[in-house]
């Protein structure tokens, strides 16, 4: 299909980082060293493995690479949308696809984990990037709309996602203990 981004012919390499992120305590140490402040409110005792595929209302089929949720320190969860991307070329609409999957993960959700308000849980998607080339990608939906009026900036989509660039991760700043190190 043209415009569509194809996956390397690389299955062994594509499993083996499924296989390395399906174990939580590496979800633990990746979010621990990329995810800053917001790692310190996670429970990570509380790391649970979700269905990552998922049918639409109108019969639609999407599949990420993992879904996790993670129990906050205050009550609650966070689930974590891990996409792990091998492709050469950068997909330029990543952020779109990030959106779509965190739209659906919510739609799925239906009446399970919402707040005691209704409120949807957080959901911080991640992708994990092994490319030979420099992610170039925008890493929010807004920045993929043209330019608008200063007034239709408020309504401009905000959504964005974490990218772990593997290239330029330094093993030495880590913790030893890390499984990331």
């Amino acid at each position: 299909m043209p415009g569509r981004q194809q996956r390397p012919d690389n299955p062994k390499h594509d499993a083996s980082y499924k296989r390395f992120f399906a174990h939580p305590r590496t979800v633990a140490d990746t979010l621990r060293a990329v995810a800053g402040d917001l790692a310190r409110h996670l429970d990570f005792t509380t790391l649970e493995r979700m269905p990552a595929s998922f049918v639409t209302e109108h019969l639609g089929q999407r599949h990420t690479d993992m879904l996790w949720r993670v129990g906050t320190t205050r009550g609650g969860w966070v689930y974590i949308l891990i996409l792990l991307e091998f492709q050469s070329p950068v997909d330029r609409r990543m952020a779109l696809r990030m959106t779509d999957y965190t739209t659906t993960i919510w739609m799925q959700l239906g009446k399970q984990d919402l707040g005691p308000r209704g409120e949807y849980p957080f959901v911080l998607p991640i992708v994990i990037y092994n490319g030979e080339r420099r992610w170039t990608a925008a890493t929010d939906i807004g920045d993929l709309v043209g330019p608008v009026p200063g007034e239709l900036l408020g309504y401009r989509p905000r959504h964005r996602y974490l990218l772990i660039e593997i290239q330029s991760e330094d093993p030495a700043s880590l913790p030893p203990d890390n499984v990331l190190a």
